[in-house]
């Protein structure tokens, strides 16, 4: 072959392969101005972290690419959480006021114009979302209280934040006896020692902390007393009968079970029992006693209210000189022994009246007499009757 033919091959083959290369490398270079040109939201913008309501809240957007910063940002569409909003430069700031899951499309746009010979502003879109949650707090709106060697529980309740929640004592000491269940957030047990405890509770979801102060007053039982009640008489204002209690609160009411006599009243601040009964019979009560802390107990009374004390009306037999004589006089109602006494007037010569009641003797004389007899009883009631003794 002609060395001349073959040398203008070779150079042709040269050529061509020149090409293909400047191709390919033009085709490359295109590809990757087209990659570095790309306009997009970084990955931290899509790493959005959760908020909570009433708590300060930032997360920033940013942007990559294109003709470069500044990078300007806006909402599309949508709406952003109530208590936050978007700067232009991207900063989602604020204190999210509503609990609540909010999407919303955000619009990225490069430098515009841009700074770079030949570059196109470009635009992206892309749709967030925020979740907020209510913050934690202790709902449990107070501790009741508590009673000396009695058995006690109350489990603590909590809303708002998310995940598992662990409970604790952030300040104080509960009483005595009793303990606070880190995962359920139960106080139980029971109280060993008297007195009024305060205390912080503190609770955390991990990310969140709530709180809240409590009291728990731990008291002695209350335990109502009353002494037996005296016999009380229709007529006579009766001692002032008091119920008293021991233990609980220092703030105590009273109540009555049963009724009492007509003239008697019932003190519902003390638990006394006051007036004149208006009529005899037996009573039977219950005395109820409550503190201010819901606890109560109570007492059984019997009143018994005897009838008014009254002399026997009735007539004496006649008696005769010098012969012995002897008569009761008796007498009805009353309370304890009665006592008889001579108010007036003489009973005959040679008899005597005991102040059992007894009228004796051997009467010397003849005649009638007149006389008046008075009978007392252990209340200080009396009762008089005109009495005629004859004697033949």
């Amino acid at each position: 072959m002609n060395p001349s033919r073959i040398a203008s091959r070779q150079q042709r083959g040269t050529t061509i392969r020149l090409l293909v290369v400047l191709a390919l490398t033009l085709a490359l270079g295109l590809v990757l101005v087209s990659a570095a040109s790309a306009l997009r939201f970084t990955d931290d913008s899509y790493l959005v972290p959760e908020g909570t309501v009433g708590e300060y809240y930032a997360h920033e957007f940013t942007g990559e690419g294109g003709c470069g910063p500044p990078y300007a940002f806006q909402v599309l569409s949508g709406a952003l959480p109530p208590g936050l909003s978007l700067t232009g430069d991207g900063l989602l700031v604020g204190v999210p006021t509503q609990a609540g899951s909010w999407s919303f499309w955000l619009e990225l746009s490069d430098e515009d114009p841009p700074s770079e010979p030949g570059c196109i502003p470009k635009k992206s879109q892309r749709r967030f979302t925020v979740d907020v949650v209510a913050a934690l707090g202790i709902t449990t709106a107070s501790a009741p209280p508590a009673t000396l060697g009695t058995p006690y529980s109350l489990r603590l309740s909590a809303q708002g934040g998310s995940g598992t929640r662990t409970w604790s004592i952030a300040s104080g000491a509960l009483p005595p006896g009793l303990t606070l269940n880190s995962a359920s957030g139960e106080i139980s047990g029971s109280p060993s020692a008297a007195g009024v405890y305060e205390f912080r509770v503190r609770v955390s979801d991990g990310s969140r902390l709530g709180s809240k102060q409590f009291t728990i007053p731990v008291r002695e039982p209350l335990v109502a007393h009353a002494h037996r009640a005296p016999p009380a008489e229709v007529g006579i204002p009766i001692s002032p009968l008091n119920v008293a209690a021991s233990g609980g609160s220092r703030s105590k009411s009273w109540r009555l079970e049963g009724s009492l006599p007509r003239g008697l009243t019932f003190d519902t601040t003390d638990g006394a029992i006051t007036g004149t009964p208006g009529v005899a019979g037996i009573f039977l009560l219950n005395a109820i006693v409550s503190d201010s802390e819901g606890r109560s107990a109570d007492v059984h009374l019997a009143l018994v209210v005897n009838p008014e004390l009254a002399l026997a009306r009735t007539s004496l037999a006649s008696a005769s000189i010098g012969r012995p004589y002897h008569a009761r006089i008796t007498a009805s109602g009353g309370v304890g022994a009665p006592k008889f006494e001579l108010l007036s007037g003489r009973v005959p010569a040679g008899m005597r009246l005991n102040a059992t009641g007894t009228l004796t003797g051997s009467p010397r004389t003849r005649g009638t007499k007149r006389f008046v007899i008075e009978v007392r009883d252990k209340l200080g009631a009396s009762s008089r009757g005109i009495y005629v003794l004859m004697v033949r």
